[in-house]
């Protein structure tokens, strides 16, 4: 019995392994959207497409041990910022994607934005040091479920252009 339960609790840590970003804590790629498929078929909120800003310039001039600490301290800021029982996920790189529950207005969506993007610059230059003048911050694509429908895919193609115009016109917001 000893045996079976330790090879029980061996694959349910193998499992969680499989399913978390290393570095972040968060889901993974494949992990988010099993786990977003499911959530916008049930749920109502608010999907978000999340990226950074020249976050590459962090990676060329401070070196990739920084941008891993962009990366965590990003991680955490959406953690405390986003309310509770969001499902955040990095989907690679510096695109993050979360599901925000019960959010179906761009007002909240705007606060979480600005207040996401003045914390990196906090913390950014704590980090780099107050003369960092990396434009570093972070662009949302969002999309409302039900409001633009309940199949993740779709959701996430609009999102991905929402991100898109975002980046085009001025970044940060």
């Amino acid at each position: 019995i000893n045996n079976i339960l330790s090879n029980r609790e061996k694959m349910l840590n193998l499992k969680a392994e499989a399913s978390t970003d290393k570095l972040t804590g968060f889901l993974n790629k494949m992990s988010g959207k099993e786990e977003y498929t499911k959530i916008c078929l049930a749920n109502e909120g608010a999907l978000l497409m999340i990226d950074l800003d020249s976050f590459k310039l962090v990676n060329d001039i401070y070196g990739h041990d920084m941008g891993d600490r962009v990366l965590i301290s990003f991680a955490r800021i959406l953690t405390e910022i986003l309310p509770e029982g969001s499902v955040c996920a990095r989907m690679g790189g510096d695109e993050f994607e979360a599901f925000v529950p019960s959010v179906t207005d761009e007002a909240s969506i705007s606060g979480f934005s600005e207040a996401i993007n003045a914390e990196m610059i906090k913390d950014a230059k704590q980090m780099m040091g107050e003369d960092m003048e990396i434009p570093l911050g972070a662009s949302f694509g969002v999309v409302f479920v039900p409001e633009f429908g309940n199949d993740y895919e779709i959701l996430e193609k609009l999102a991905d252009k929402a991100v898109y115009s975002v980046k085009q016109h001025g970044k940060h917001g």
